[in-house]
This record gives structure tokens, C-alpha cells and sequence, in this order.
């Protein structure tokens, strides 16, 4: 029996829109990796360059080299010859001790350093992937979210410089995804998040939302033993270094900034505003995020972690030396939401595509797939 011309157009137009959101969704997950490559490929040709990548690599790099060669990462800059660590040891003894162990040079140590930075940057967006998925996005979705990290321009030389920003972020990623998969065994995220600490000094954003997090789902035990063992490994640490340093180790880390001369919230919003103008995609999708209850409730750890980390980003920007660097950590925050926005939205688009007026008297459309359907 024939078709009636007006099902076969239907039908035909149906395999035209379905065709046309297939391409879509094929582009956008094209276009970001295209340039997440592009990304890639420029920080490979920089790894062994002669010169800084950054101009703030230098204190990075001296520190590393110091802890290659056995001698002390903290010194009493106030004395010659006046050197500064600024940041914690744990990427100078990682670098530094492995370059011991494999002889390297000094532009080898270098390059070993930078090739710890790009790891960390190719590590987080593998675990805003991981993320996404838990949350509920889609593959796909979580990819074409993963796939806008890389790509900003803020990532360009501070994605594969000597310096602790990306791996820090990398390590706090881990320690929330770790939180996402192991509420019951918390102390496991705690170790991860202390070990960002310990890279950098500012990432602080995770145990914030974390313990947020936590209690607002109604897991107060938890909440508790994140926050209290945090504290505990966070405080010990700092003991532990200031007597092995002498006492130079809160001088350098902590003092030294705190005595760094201060602009106003004037200067810091002006600062921060790159984050918005070319990070504007992933931001946008997590302020949709945040307006759809759906998709907030399933995002809402990745989202108290983007709120966390816009305002340590402020603030830290009234420091004189604040750089677009304190703009990474709220850009990868923010393309976990942004990925389950895309998985919603495709999703929407999916079923109203698909979407045929049901005959009459037999029921109701049924309901609209989870995030989770969207693969």
C-alpha cells in the first residue's frame, strides 16, 4: 500500500532535519578539536625552547633547578642573593628530583617542565570528559564540552609554560570528579585537593564546593571528614615545610603576597573580563545551565566550583603581578556544566525532530529522555 504524499514529505522532512542536527553535532565537535589540536601542536613546538615562554617562568624554573641539584627551594629573599619560590614545592620536587634521576640538563629540565604543564592541560580536559559523563551528558556532549578548554586564549603559552597554574587545576578537577565517584570514601578527594594546594598555593576552589556540595546533598558525615581531614593534611604540610625551611616557607608562599602591592576591585574587574569575552561560549552554556532547574541540579558541584573560582580569580587579581593565568581555573570549571547544557540542548533539538503529533485518543507524548539517553 502507497504512502500518502503528505506522510512521505513528513517523512522526508524529518530525515532532512535529523541529517542537519547529525552534521551540527558533527561540527562542533570538529571545530573543538581542530583547535584543541592546533592547541596541541603549538605547545609541542615550545616545549624546548631557548628562551621563557612566559615572562614568569623564570622564578618556576629556578626553583626546579635548585631542587635538582640538592640545594635548599626557599631561601630568605630578603637576603642575597634576594631570590623568591612563590609556589609550593610540589612541581619543583617532581621535576626536579626526575631530572636528577635522568641526568638532564638544564634545557632538558626545562623542557621536562613545560611537558608537565601540557600533560596537565591534555589531563583536564579528559577529566572535564569524565566529569560530564558522571553528571549525565552524553559522549558526545561531554566532548564537545571537554573540546572548549583547550582552544581559549588564555590557554596560549600558559598551557605549556614552567609554572603550577594547569597542573594545579588538573589535580582539582581529579579531586572533584573523585568526590562525584567516591562520596563515601572522601579522604580519597582530600589527598588530591591537598596535592593542588601543594602546587598551588590558590586552589582552594574545590574543597570550598566540595564541602558545599556535600552538605547541601544532605551528606553532613562526609562534609565533615572532607573539611576536617583537608584542614588537618593542609596544616601538618605547612608545619612540616616551615621547620624544614627553616621558617622561609610561609615567607615565600604566603607573606611575599600578601605584601605585594594591591589594586583596587576596579582593576580586577577590568582584568577578569577576558574570561568573558573569549571565554564567553563555555561561560555562556554554564549561565544556561544554571537557569534550567534540570540541568542545575546535575551540575550543581561543577557550578559551585565555577563560583568558587570566579572569586578567588577576583580577588587575586588585585595583586600587581595577576596575569590572565588566574582566568584557567573558572574556564575548565565551567565547561563541565557547559557540557551537560550542550547534552540538554541536543537532546531538546533531538526530540523535536523527531517528534510526531500522537493520533488522536492515544494519550500523551511520553516524557523527555534524561541527560544521560543523549548518546
Amino acid at each position: 500500500m502507497r504512502q500518502p504524499d503528505a506522510t512521505r514529505a513528513g517523512i522526508g522532512r524529518m530525515r532532512a532535519a535529523s541529517l542537519l542536527l547529525r552534521l551540527a553535532v558533527a561540527c562542533t565537535i570538529l571545530a573543538g578539536l581542530v583547535l584543541s589540536g592546533q592547541f596541541v601542536r603549538s605547545g609541542i613546538q615550545t616545549v624546548d625552547l631557548v628562551w621563557p615562554v612566559t615572562h614568569p617562568e623564570g622564578a618556576t624554573i629556578a626553583a626546579i633547578l635548585r631542587a635538582r641539584d640538592g640545594q635548599p627551594v626557599y631561601q630568605d629573599f630578603m637576603q642575597f642573593p634576594h631570590v623568591i619560590t612563590p609556589y609550593p614545592p610540589l612541581q619543583p620536587a617532581v621535576v626536579g628530583l626526575t631530572a636528577r634521576a635522568l641526568g638532564l640538563s638544564i634545557m632538558e629540565t626545562v623542557g621536562l617542565a613545560r611537558s608537565l604543564t601540557l600533560a596537565s592541560a591534555l589531563a583536564t580536559t579528559l577529566l572535564i570528559w569524565l566529569a560530564a559523563v558522571r553528571l549525565g551528558a552524553g559522549r558526545l556532549a561531554a566532548l564537545a564540552g571537554a573540546a572548549l578548554f583547550l582552544p581559549l586564549p588564555f590557554l596560549d603559552e600558559w598551557g605549556f609554560a614552567a609554572r603550577p597554574d594547569v597542573p594545579a587545576v588538573a589535580l582539582s578537577l581529579a579531586a572533584m570528579l573523585l568526590v562525584l565517584v567516591q562520596p563515601q570514601r572522601v579522604w580519597l578527594a582530600t589527598i588530591v585537593a591537598v596535592a593542588a594546594l601543594f602546587t598551588k598555593q590558590t586552589a582552594v576552589a574545590v574543597p570550598l564546593a566540595a564541602t558545599a556540595w556535600l552538605l547541601l546533598s544532605g551528606q553532613r558525615r562526609a562534609a565533615v571528614v572532607f573539611a576536617g581531614t583537608y584542614g588537618l593534611l593542609a596544616a601538618g604540610l605547612v608545619g612540616l615545610l616551615q621547620l624544614l625551611t627553616g621558617g622561609t616557607y610561609i615567607l615565600n608562599t604566603v607573606l611575599a603576597h600578601l605584601n605585594t602591592p594591591k589594586n583596587g576591585f576596579d582593576f580586577a574587574t577590568r582584568d577578569i573580563m577576558p574570561l568573558f569575552t573569549d571565554g564567553w561560549l563555555p561561560l555562556g552554556l554554564a549561565a544556561v545551565a544554571l537557569a534550567i532547574p534540570f540541568v542545575r541540579r546535575a551540575a550543581l558541584l561543577p557550578l559551585l566550583y565555577l563560583a568558587a573560582t570566579l572569586a578567588l580569580a577576583l580577588y587575586s587579581l588585585r595583586n600587581t603581578g595577576g596575569d590572565v593565568n588566574y582566568l584557567i581555573e573558572p574556564a575548565a570549571a565551567a565547561c563541565v556544566p557547559a557540557a551537560l547544557t550542550i547534552g540538554w540542548l541536543w537532546r531538546r533539538a533531538s526530540t523535536s525532530v523527531f517528534a510526531r503529533p500522537p493520533a488522536l485518543g492515544s494519550g500523551p507524548h511520553p516524557p523527555t529522555p534524561s541527560l544521560a539517553s543523549g548518546r
